[in-house]
């Protein structure tokens, strides 16, 4: 396999190569009768059936054919952190919006919590993940800060230069007569030649390398160099509850009565308010 260009990319494909990512399928033999293989992800096609265990990532979209206690988190693709539980659509069962469906595993989510057998209904593009790797793709990005900076500094360049090339000659010629144009017009083009900086390219792609470098040393990595001047320029950052930039859990600091003192009996109602919960969305109930 070759490594792309993009450092970052390279990274992320060397971490991971370090997980292995292989799932057990069942496959036909050449006899006809089904087994169990072990398979990349990649070599997956639909209508194999995979079993799917806690701790593991759904390789593809698939169909739920039996579960049990089958928690999945789907917050790379919902952004909501909440577990969903899974299921085998019963007959009758009521569907809702796409992500919410009992019977369907989307890639690129987790599985929690259970164990389920699953069979492959699309795998790379078509998948519900591919669709929004497509849409983000082709989705125009807006400039940022330093984009919009660099592009005020070249134009106001470009705009100064271009007087100073057209202008000198027509002053020197209103000076000096007709007779000096080509002196004037050669005059006019090693003034522009001396208004573009040299450097200024070097300067544009060495500064945000520099800061992408450093960020990389303390393991993080940086897709895109302009980002780093745009989190430079932050002064405030908003972040939601979905867990995309935390850990997408909830912890108590405290457990107060109404007049502000220590209590504990608010905290054991809620430890046990949210034990039923997580008891019947398990089984598919909440």
């Amino acid at each position: 396999m070759t490594m792309p260009d993009d450092p970052a990319r390279r990274d992320v494909l060397r971490l991971q190569a370090l997980v292995p990512a292989e799932v057990s399928a069942r496959r036909p033999d050449a006899d006809g009768a089904p087994r169990r293989h072990t398979v990349v992800p990649e070599d997956l096609v639909p209508g194999d059936v995979v079993e799917l265990r806690t701790g593991d990532r759904v390789p593809a979209d698939c169909r739920v054919l039996s579960a049990e206690g089958l928690l999945v988190d789907q917050a790379a693709l919902s952004g909501e952190a909440e577990a969903c539980a899974k299921r085998a659509l019963p007959a009758g069962g009521t569907l809702g919006a796409p992500l919410d469906w009992p019977h369907l595993l989307y890639a690129g989510t987790a599985v929690l919590a259970g164990h389920a057998t699953a069979v492959v209904v699309a795998t790379g593009g078509p998948t519900v993940l591919g669709a929004l790797a497509r849409g983000a793709a082709s989705a125009a990005r807006a400039p940022g800060t330093f984009g919009r900076s660099v592009d005020r500094v070249t134009w106001l360049l470009l705009r100064f230069a271009a007087l100073r090339v057209l202008g000198t000659p027509l002053l020197h010629a209103a000076a000096a007569g007709s007779g000096g144009g080509v002196q004037a017009a050669l005059f006019a083009l090693a003034v522009a030649v001396g208004l573009v900086p040299e450097l200024l390219p070097a300067i544009v792609a060495a500064t945000p390398a520099r800061g992408a470098a450093v960020m990389h040393r303390g393991a993080l990595l940086v897709r895109q160099l302009d980002a780093v001047q745009n989190l430079g320029a932050m002064q405030v950052l908003c972040a939601d509850k979905t867990g995309t930039l935390a850990q997408g859990t909830l912890r108590l600091q405290c457990s107060t009565d109404a007049a502000g003192a220590d209590d504990g009996t608010a905290l054991r109602w809620a430890a046990l308010a949210a034990a039923k919960r997580s008891y019947l969305r398990r089984f598919g109930w909440g």
